[in-house]
């Protein structure tokens, strides 16, 4: 859309598409209160190549960095007012302010007990535990307390009128995920009570494995989610009505964050822009950890920041090598996403210096960045109704791992590929040669039928363990609802208990075929030990499965199980692999499995990828573009999937057929760098050696 047809405020925003922003905490001004130089800051963020600082007014504390009505200062300001100093330095310096507020509580709860929440004892709730202290780190409050008028509305107010260009919540207290910090004060069971007639279901039950089969905790999770909108939305609607122009930014948490809070994608439609987390050093979380959260935002409708995470544990002041943030970063722009860089030691140049070449390369070639989307082969498709239904349940898998476990095999077979949403259409499957669904098992009868009219007109599937075998509210059906496309009957799900010192569970590569191309007759691929035991319809078995047999050390015996079948249906093409070779790829990394996965993704998109790469799998590659602009972005974290010191160069060939019979009117890279390549056929050929990222940039004619 031209700005011609946006309206005002909208314009006033776009600043968020384009921003790389640095995270000033409230750790940070506790050591450095006494000699804060806001020029300094600022023109050191403005150096680095920074254009955004996330600057935080109110701490966890719920003390304020100026002189407030509402909030008690933070000791050591002696009057002084940072946030004004802070907007005076960053409108000089041409950088955007945003402004952090916290809902966490410690100050002000001696005089306001009512504000916070409490357990099903009564009991004060706070984040920590008791070995921090009696008192806990700091207090959750409650959105349905008089806190929310009496304490955090006031605070907008004030913060509005210093006019930041955005305003970030970091709303700890909302309950993302399943039995944790669920509020049992007052005001909210009387406001359950009010609209059900009953009482909040206990924490044992908010805890089990599937609490939805208690509909009283069902009609209490869709209570507390518009609870959570409605506060939302007060909040918003109150900043709107000062000034329209303010962005409005939302902490999500992870993609993965379920249970009793918002879903990202419905914050999406809610938000100015959203932050997703991806800590890394923070949790022990491998690098790609970070392209993950920005691949899954890719698609959503709003600008999102995700965290290039910047520190270990407790250890704030802490930071990593250049070439470890040069890939983190990397995986962010190579997603759609902006980079976040939380918590940064400003007292440190040596780190401050590694910021400079990433935010300043982003800066130089926005042209090439910004307003860009991906161009991809396969869909990757993360169904919410089974995160939500399914992965409670006392089951053999889980759905988050196969999930984390198909982004890294599509990675690291470097497949192109989007992460969609669950609500499929069919104009949303439309533009993808295979979809992919990693034990998508909750699908409503909409989606069932929908992928089946894709596959049917010729789009490929691939799918695992127990997709389609539940409705969307996880009650099980008595056959896959795709058992039509996958040409398979469900008889059950097979717990195989090979025990710890007996063989394990393998496949048995039977047929030759695409699939299995490159494994001899006979060779045994290794299988996790739960199966979905199948009976054949118009499917065809490629492997069979060899069982141990315990308590003897032993290969066992092949049995008739079918673990590995493939099906067509209509003009479509589909792999069923009736177990998690997701999760298994995930903990163990098989090289052979990703070779057959391979196999499979090369076999259903009948050859339709835009994009052809040869190198080492720990190298990522995305392809997004506009216009006639196509940009391949590839990211090199071979040296070590957690901690990277120094890159490992990794030589790499790409074969790249432009759309649409274009050809290459200029090529570059973002680096600079000089780069082989040759155009025939239609087909252009690159060649270079990659250290950390590299964005090369085609310009078609």
């Amino acid at each position: 859309m031209c700005n011609s047809h946006k309206t005002e405020e909208a314009i006033a925003k776009e600043w968020l598409k384009k921003s790389r922003a640095i995270g000033l905490e409230m750790i940070f001004f506790e050591h450095t209160k006494e000699n804060f130089d806001a020029e300094e800051v600022v023109r050191e963020i403005a150096n680095c190549g920074a254009n955004t600082v996330r600057f935080a007014a109110i701490s966890w504390k719920g003390e304020a960095q100026y002189p407030s009505k509402v909030a008690p200062m933070a000791e050591g300001l002696e009057g002084r007012d940072l946030l004004k100093e802070m907007r005076e330095a960053t409108n000089r310096y041409d950088i955007r302010l945003i402004v952090y507020i916290n809902d966490l509580n410690r100050t002000l709860v001696p005089k306001h007990p009512e504000w916070v929440k409490r357990n099903e004892h009564g009991e004060l709730m706070f984040l920590g535990d008791e070995r921090d202290s009696k008192q806990g780190f700091c207090y959750f409050t409650c959105i349905n307390s008089p806190w929310l008028e009496e304490f955090y509305l006031k605070v907008i107010d004030e913060i509005v009128g210093y006019e930041p260009d955005g305003i970030y919540l970091d709303c700890n207290s909302i309950p993302r995920y399943l039995g944790k910090y669920v509020c049992y004060c007052k005001y909210c069971r009387e406001e359950f009570r009010k609209v059900s007639g009953k009482d909040i279901p206990s924490q044992k039950i908010l805890s089990s494995s599937n609490p939805w089969k208690d509909p009283v905790a069902l009609e209490f999770r869709e209570w507390i989610r518009g609870r959570i909108r409605a506060f939302y939305k007060k909040v918003i609607n109150r900043v709107r009505q000062k000034n329209p122009k303010i962005a409005v930014i939302n902490n999500a948490g992870s993609y993965t964050s379920r249970g009793l809070g918002l879903p990202v994608e419905e914050q999406a439609k809610i938000f100015d822009g959203l932050l997703l987390e991806a800590y890394i050093r923070n949790i022990g979380a491998e690098l790609w950890h970070a392209g993950e959260n920005a691949k899954f935002a890719d698609n959503l409708s709003i600008p999102v920041f995700v965290h290039a995470e910047y520190f270990s544990y407790r250890w704030r002041f802490s930071y990593c090598s250049p070439s470890e943030l040069a890939v983190k970063i990397g995986f962010l722009i190579a997603n759609g996403a902006n980079p976040l860089l939380a918590e940064y030691p400003f007292h440190e140049k040596e780190g401050l210096k590694a910021v400079k070449p990433s935010y300043s390369s982003i800066k130089e070639n926005e042209e090439f960045l910004v307003d860009t989307k991906p161009i991809s082969s396969v869909a990757l498709i993360y169904s919410r109704k089974t995160a939500e239904f399914y992965d409670k349940r006392d089951t053999l898998e889980k759905h988050e791992n196969l999930f984390r476990g198909a982004y890294l095999l599509l990675s690291q077979t470097h497949t192109i590929f989007d992460v969609l949403h669950s609500d499929l259409s069919g104009e949303d499957l439309g533009k993808y040669k295979a979809i992919y669904l990693p034990n998508a098992a909750c699908l409503d009868e909409k989606e069932i039928q929908t992928i089946q009219d894709y596959v049917k007109s010729g789009g490929g599937l691939i799918a695992s363990y127990e997709s389609s075998l539940f409705n969307e509210k996880c009650l099980k059906r008595d056959d896959f609802g795709l058992n039509e496309v996958m040409g398979v009957k469900y008889l059950k799900t097979k717990r195989i208990n090979s025990g710890s010192y007996v063989e394990g569970v393998y496949m048995k590569a039977k047929e030759s075929h695409e699939v299995t191309k490159g494994f001899h007759d006979g060779q045994l691929l290794p299988l996790p030990d739960a199966l979905v035991i199948t009976e054949v319809k118009k499917a065809k078995g490629l492997c069979t499965t060899i069982i141990p047999q315990p308590p003897e050390v032993s290969l066992g015996k092949e049995s008739a199980y079918p673990s590995l079948l493939i099906n067509e249906f209509g003009k479509g093409r589909v792999v069923y692999f009736p177990f998690g070779i997701e999760s298994l790829y995930l903990e163990y990394r098989f090289p052979i499995l990703r070779r057959l996965f391979d196999n499979a993704v090369k076999w259903v998109t009948q050859g339709g990828t835009l994009l052809k790469i040869e190198t080492a799998p720990t190298v990522e590659a995305t392809l997004r573009g506009k216009d006639s602009v196509y940009i391949i972005h590839l990211i090199n974290y071979t040296n070590s999937e957690r901690i990277l010191e120094a890159p490992c160069p990794q030589e790499i060939k790409i074969e790249f057929r432009l759309p649409d019979k274009k050809k290459v009117k200029n090529i570059k890279t973002l680096s600079k760098k000089r780069i082989a390549f040759d155009e025939s056929n239609g087909i252009l050929r690159i060649s270079l050696q990659l250290e950390s990222y590299e964005g090369i940039v085609i310009i078609s004619d």
